[in-house]
């Protein structure tokens, strides 16, 4: 651009002096190329510092996130021996105890005669104990178990539901992860990456007791089906039977499809139900999350 303009400058008629203070155009050339070059110098060295100052600002925030995920590991895995420690200590110290008290009542009930006055008091003495010690049970695997893995979840209630049903000679059954993603919107790997909310687990384990209890007390199956689906906002868990609805008494308070609703209406479930005379359906659909929303948010 400069050999244009000095060209141009050369055939254009001007004298060879225009003004003594602006020299020829030679002399112009030269001004212009030197100040072009200092300009573009200083801009260089002004970006070259800029970029330096950018990497080391990349190595310092790079520096920091290593001490936090190093900090955070060693948190999690403060974490994860308190919650062991808890739960062995729980079971050794509650489960014994617990364990102990049925014998004793058991043990009291058979030297009291049937018709003792205190024969109800020692059942449910017998009664409220073993539930405290199921209760215990799903404390202790929340603790102990990556709870917020819904696969896990749905295998503690398929095991749970396996034992339950098989003393009322009901068939249970339930599909497997490659089996229940097949049509749906994530794939199975894709599926195990979602994460329900730490606290998520334990109201889901206590909702579908109450729904399998449900089925054995007032339904009438003899068949049961557990199922999940994923998408990549919430996991459904599902629960089928082939029992006969029943309308409830308007006039009494049933307490299990009420606490069902309100465990899904606290913890932001929603909670869907299909009745029909040919069976029921319960879902129970559950928010989730990708690691990738747990790092952004």
């Amino acid at each position: 651009m400069f050999g244009y303009i000095y060209y141009q400058t050369l055939h254009a008629g001007l004298p060879d002096i225009v003004d003594m203070t602006l020299g020829g155009p030679l002399y112009a050339l030269g001004m212009n190329c030197l100040i072009t070059v200092f300009l573009g110098g200083f801009m260089a060295y002004q970006q070259h510092d800029q970029e330096c100052d950018r990497a080391n600002i990349r190595a310092l925030q790079d520096q920091k996130i290593n001490i936090l995920d190093e900090a955070v590991k060693q948190r999690t895995e403060q974490l994860n021996s308190m919650r062991e420690s808890i739960a062995t200590d729980f079971h050794d110290e509650t489960g014994n105890m617990l364990s102990t008290i049925t014998r004793q009542a058991a043990l009291l009930k058979m030297k009291l005669s049937q018709d003792h006055q205190v024969q109800p008091i020692v059942d449910q003495i017998i009664i409220n104990s073993n539930a405290l010690y199921a209760s215990s049970k799903d404390f202790l695997w929340h603790l102990n178990h990556d709870s917020d893995n819904p696969e896990e979840v749905f295998d503690y209630l398929t095991a749970y539901g396996q034992l339950y049903y098989n003393q009322f000679d009901i068939a249970f059954s339930s599909n497997t992860l490659s089996n229940i993603l097949t049509n749906a919107d994530l794939d199975a790997q894709q599926c195990r990456l979602l994460q329900l909310d730490p606290r998520a687990a334990l109201h889901i384990i206590y909702i579908f007791k109450e729904a399998m209890t449900n089925v054995v007390n007032h339904a009438g199956a003899t068949e049961v089906q557990l199922s999940m689906s994923c998408t990549a906002e919430a996991i459904t868990y599902i629960l089928t039977d082939n029992g006969s609805w029943k309308n409830a008494d308007a006039g009494t308070e049933h307490y299990g499809l009420g606490n069902m609703q309100r465990r899904c209406l606290n913890n932001q479930f929603e909670f869907d139900l299909v009745n029909a005379s040919h069976g029921t359906q319960i879902m129970i659909t559950v928010p989730v999350s990708t690691p990738e929303n747990l790092v952004h948010g």
